[in-house]
């Protein structure tokens, strides 16, 4: 099912951050902080990477394999159309790997597409400008990741911070940073969802305007080169986040829908009929490998789709 744009949703958002305490509550206020400061240590400590992980996934491979792909078509373009995915961490970690997947298309399209996962950590919709422009000139879907984290970003404090991060492309790519082992109890989930209601939803109101503007000039940047972009939620863990999160998943929600109206694309939220578990995902947003493969699964037909609309699957 294609929606442009969420179901309507119910609940009421908590915002914890909502008032100023008391002068006789503030004591309080300063445990409470610190509490939720020791949660998300723990937090951070449990899904970091193991050793064995750590030896296959470094800091910034995602990046040095963003980079060599675009240096791969810049000295050799690609003769196939191509399917791109570009977003933070929540994307790299929703596909299973680049060549099964292109497969997965390919058999549902029956004629060759390569699809490439760019999505990076901490990949701003700025960045994504950068990285459309680098594109080679053939016919290409262009899956713009939207969700929360994406829209408290703040904006870059000089010109050199919003650059795309340079780095070596010697070395093999493994593209996941999160195993099975590392899928945290629900308990520890709910604690991050905490954390993130007190340090990242304020970012989230802040910043929000700003990073829905970089991101019109995202699809606007597409199509002048004549891609073809579309908004996709990126995957959430909806048993542990609604209904706390409604409200500001309803707010971007909004304003996608109006950027694809705008400029007459499509907008993709099929989050809530994938048939998630809580274990499927390591945290809130990044996908355990069965949560991949769910995913994968619903947003391969979705590009059959696509392909077909945009003509590309033809030989």
């Amino acid at each position: 099912m294609i929606v442009h744009g969420r179901r309507p949703v119910t609940g009421r958002t908590v915002d914890v951050l909502a008032g100023r305490p008391a002068p006789g509550r503030r004591v309080a206020g300063l445990f409470a902080g610190l509490l939720v400061l020791l949660v998300a240590g723990a937090v951070l400590a449990a899904i970091a990477p193991a050793g064995a992980q750590r030896a296959s996934f470094r800091e910034g491979d995602d990046w040095r394999h963003l980079w060599a792909v675009l240096d791969e078509f810049k000295q050799s373009p690609p003769k196939v159309p191509v399917v791109y995915l570009l977003g933070g961490s929540s994307a790299r970690e929703c596909t299973t790997l680049d060549g099964p997947w292109s497969d997965q298309i390919s058999r549902l399209v029956g004629r060759r597409i390569r699809a490439l996962n760019l999505g990076t950590s901490k990949q701003t919709y700025r960045q994504d400008y950068d990285i459309v422009g680098m594109l080679p000139d053939v016919p290409s879907v262009v899956l713009i990741g939207v969700n929360l984290g994406r829209f408290a970003g703040s904006p870059p404090k000089s010109a050199t911070a919003a650059v795309l991060p340079r780095r070596s492309i010697l070395g093999s790519y493994t593209q996941h940073r999160f195993a099975p082992g590392h899928v945290l109890s629900d308990a520890a989930k709910r604690g991050i969802l905490r954390s993130w209601l007190v340090w990242r939803y304020p970012s989230f109101k802040r910043n929000y305007a700003y990073d829905l503007g970089r991101l019109d000039m995202v699809v606007a940047k597409c199509l002048q080169l004549g891609q073809h972009p579309v908004l996709l939620d990126l995957p959430m863990n909806d048993t542990i986040v609604r209904p706390t999160l409604d409200a500001p998943r309803a707010k971007y929600a909004k304003g996608c829908r109006a950027l694809a109206a705008k400029y007459h694309i499509r907008y993709f939220d099929f989050v809530g009929q994938v048939g998630f578990t809580s274990r499927d995902f390591v945290d809130l947003w990044h996908c355990a490998p069965s949560g991949r493969i769910k995913f994968q699964a619903r947003l391969s037909r979705v590009i059959h789709t696509l392909v077909d609309q945009y003509g590309l699957g033809k030989g």
